[in-house]
């Protein structure tokens, strides 16, 4: 029985492959509200996923513009699409 290990390249080409499709869940949005030690204003990348099944008052997921994740509410968030 033989088992496939790939290449350095292959596993770099498919670990990009999967960051590309992360980076496309999101979306960027603008902070209407200060939260924490984010500005009004800011331009943060919200999960547009969680961000249109989610209400006012729902913690969404966002990447900060350091590139951090952590979680706002929904109603701190603007995002035109």
């Amino acid at each position: 029985m033989k088992t496939h290990i790939p290449s350095f390249d292959q596993f770099i080409n498919e670990s990009n492959e999967s960051m590309n499709e992360a980076k496309e869940d999101f979306v960027s949005a603008s902070m209407i509200k200060p939260d924490k030690d984010l500005r009004k204003g800011q331009i943060v990348k919200v999960d547009a996923l969680e961000y249109t099944q989610s209400g006012d008052k729902d913690l969404v997921s966002i990447i900060r513009p350091d590139g951090k994740k952590a979680k706002t509410l929904k109603g701190n968030l603007s995002v035109k699409i």
